[in-house]
């Protein structure tokens, strides 16, 4: 048996959320959320309190924000549509039947944290001593905050701080765009197709993950590595399902 959270603690959550829509209309509707977080939990803020007993209020470790754009389109050519109504049959299915749809989604970097330990679990990073502000006004790949504050801890048998974030050290955000462009024509008067090419992550962008926070790794500090770097958003711990380079899918259906 173990205990899964810290007995007795609370939790609170605020978020404010704004969403404009469009519906389906003259040939295209769109879709534009944002969502704004903030979350305290309840928690032990070092050994010593583990020990008493003694829960202290924290922030949550949550990015902030949160942007989605959401667009269909149809492309105005061909029969019946705003341009080249007239051409022939030959010609409209060339230009005609093309639509585009798009997803972006944007979310702010969470708050890495040193020495992230959990009540009643073994240390998921080496013990750390907090010196001093770790953040950089410039932070790069390389180096993005200054790891002489926070070094590995010289006595291991000090009180040892437990899940220490701060407000200016944020992890890289995440951005990426899922494309579809999308051909509808028709075989014969029964027989209709579809033929669909989409790109997930369309721009090639790299997401970095969080930097690394063992003091007892060579790249402590450093953040080279693809991943998730807002690993978690909101109550239901949302995670970002692209942190890939760009892939593409080619489809065809034929409906009958």
């Amino acid at each position: 048996m173990f205990e899964i959270g810290v007995l007795g603690a609370s939790e609170r959550y605020q978020s404010g959320t704004f969403k404009v829509q469009k519906r389906y209309s003259h040939g295209y509707n769109f879709v534009v959320s944002y969502v704004y977080i903030r979350e305290k939990l309840q928690n032990f803020a070092n050994s010593l309190d583990e020990y008493n007993n003694k829960l202290t209020w924290q922030d949550s470790d949550q990015p902030h924000h949160r942007f989605n754009i959401a667009a269909t389109y149809e492309l105005p050519f061909g029969k019946n549509k705003a341009f080249f109504s007239s051409v022939n049959r030959l010609t409209d299915a060339l230009i005609g039947g093309w639509q585009i749809t798009g997803l972006s989604t944007y979310m702010s970097g969470d708050y890495p944290r040193f020495n992230n330990l959990n009540s009643g679990a073994a240390p998921i990073h080496s013990p750390v001593t907090i010196l001093g502000n770790p953040c950089q006004s410039d932070p790069t790949p390389e180096s993005w905050f200054n790891t002489s504050m926070v070094p590995l801890a010289l006595n291991s048998s000090a009180i040892v701080p437990y899940n220490v974030q701060f407000g200016c050290l944020e992890g890289p955000s995440f951005w990426n765009v899922d494309a579809t462009l999308m051909k509808s024509f028709n075989i014969t008067e029964r027989i209709h197709s579809q033929l669909k090419v989409t790109a997930y992550n369309a721009f090639n962008r790299l997401n970095r993950g969080d930097p690394n926070m063992d003091p007892s790794d060579p790249n402590y500090g450093r953040n080279l590595f693809q991943g998730a770097p807002a690993g978690t958003f909101g109550a239901q711990t949302a995670t970002p399902s692209n942190v890939t380079g760009r892939q593409l899918e080619i489809g065809l259906k034929i409906v009958f």
